[in-house]
């Protein structure tokens, strides 16, 4: 930016932002013709601004500084992003919401997770796509999501978060995160016909009880690969994750994706209709007024 030719071409519009971040975001409140639909953390801010017919202006110069996202990244976050991405596929006429591009965004993010041994995570992919497939009807009566977070808690116990000490930070042993094990004498096409080696026999699996990622490296499919287990280290936490390699829980995860799968493509043009149906009143006032009213 010391560079005035720089500084220059940073003023440049190059894409035309698409909706404001709750961060840094004002808006007359005569404009606000919409509110939010019922969904809370992910995609909320997404969803307002697809609502109304803002004009979104960014101004070089003011920023905000936050935790790295990746940091932030667990099976709940996985689970708020998924079903509000579905939902504004469903919902707003602007962008494109056939099965192939609704597959393409879940299959994107099951696959990495189940393959990189977030096997509680690739589950809440799943949970994302069944309650979003309930209708409608499931935001009104989740506003307040006490038994769905206990789902989540319960389907991500397998990837919870300890402390860890200097000892057993120093025991670890820094396996090199670049290293992609036997990816020479396994090719890659075997990588996936082996389901990233969930296929293969515990007794060609590498037992590596201190291979080690940082977090905002995973998930990393090409790693976790012919490994026993991975810890997954957050420094800025200071917790650590052991993921361990389960076969049992990756085909159960695979087969339930399948079938949901399956039946969204059967109910998609109805869900579709469902949701736009539920659209005016989900987002009015009156909507939102009612979900208040006994709060003092």
């Amino acid at each position: 930016m010391r560079d005035p030719v720089k500084l220059y071409e940073n003023e440049e519009d190059v894409d035309l932002p698409i909706y404001g971040a709750w961060w840094f975001f004002f808006f007359p409140l005569d404009e606000a013709k919409n509110y939010s639909l019922p969904f809370f953390v992910r995609g909320d801010d997404i969803d307002f601004s697809y609502a109304n017919d803002f004009k979104v202006v960014s101004l070089n110069g003011v920023s905000c500084w936050q935790q790295d996202f990746k940091t932030k990244e667990n099976a709940m976050t996985a689970y708020l992003f998924l079903r509000s991405h579905m939902v504004h596929h469903l919902t707003v006429p602007t962008l494109k919401c056939s099965f192939k591009i609704l597959m393409k965004i879940l299959f994107g993010h099951f696959h990495q997770y189940n393959n990189s041994y977030f096997y509680g995570t690739a589950a809440c992919v799943n949970l994302a796509m069944r309650h979003v497939m309930e209708g409608p009807k499931f935001w009104e009566d989740n506003i307040v999501p006490v038994e769905v977070l206990k789902k989540i808690k319960e389907l991500s116990a397998c990837e919870k978060p300890v402390p860890y000490t200097e000892d057993e930070l120093r025991n670890l042993g820094l396996v090199q995160c670049e290293e992609k094990f036997k990816t020479k004498r396994w090719p890659f096409f075997i990588r996936r016909k082996s389901l990233y080696g969930h296929l293969l026999p515990k007794s060609m699996i590498k037992v590596t009880e201190k291979a080690m990622l940082p977090k905002w490296m995973t998930p990393y499919k090409e790693f976790t690969y012919m490994r026993s287990q991975v810890t997954v280290l957050d420094e800025l936490n200071r917790t650590r994750t052991v993921l361990k390699r389960d076969p049992k829980a990756y085909l159960k995860n695979l087969a339930t994706f399948i079938f949901l799968s399956a039946k969204l493509f059967v109910i998609l043009p109805s869900l579709k209709k469902q949701y736009m149906k539920a659209l005016p009143h989900q987002r009015s006032r009156e909507f939102w007024k009612d979900q208040f009213k006994d709060v003092k």
